[in-house]
């Protein structure tokens, strides 16, 4: 796997003169408003496709690109489809910006967006109290959407893909 830590892209940055890194943020809209690395780029992972990245490399030439999301597994995944299309002059950022964070290394940031992360608790916790009303009060049959919902939040919790932040994240409030 190619990554770097945050110590060498920070020296990286700082030593690039002549602008040869592309750092690119492959996190949502919404999160990339929120907080990102300065100076990235927003290449959201469910926009990533073959021609894009074809574009992407035709922009930025001979640059290095350096890939990052919150923690790494997203980036992780993108990194993937930019190897399978012959990018060799790409990486991840180990830890993603939670780790650059961890280093109070600088973010721009954006608080007027309510963050992917608690639109979906938000979410969750609204349809969870209104399933669990809807079953105490009307039928028991509601208890199926609580099941619903339960498998869903196993399903994100072990493989790292939460529909309902997808579902979200292609709403037109987290869009531009």
């Amino acid at each position: 796997m190619k990554e770097i830590n945050v110590f060498e892209l920070k020296n990286k940055l700082e030593e690039d003169q002549n602008k040869k890194i592309l750092l690119v943020d492959v996190r949502e809209f919404a999160e990339h408003e929120e907080e990102h690395i300065e100076n990235s780029k927003l290449f959201p992972t469910s926009e990533i496709t073959e021609e894009k990245i074809k574009e992407l490399i035709k922009e930025t030439k001979d640059k290095e690109i350096i890939l990052y999301c919150k923690s790494g597994m997203r980036s992780q995944n993108a990194l993937n489809k930019f190897l399978c299309c012959n990018v060799e002059n790409v990486c991840i950022l180990k830890g993603g910006i939670d780790s650059w964070k961890s280093q109070n290394f600088n973010t721009k940031k954006k608080a007027s967006i309510i963050s992917l992360d608690r639109q979906v608790q938000l979410v969750l916790g609204i349809l969870i109290l209104l399933f669990s009303l809807l079953s105490i009060f009307i039928s028991k049959i509601f208890l199926i959407f609580l099941i619903f919902i339960s498998c869903g939040l196993i399903f994100a919790g072990s493989t790292g893909k939460c529909g309902l932040a997808i579902l979200l994240a292609r709403m037109p409030f987290n869009k531009k």
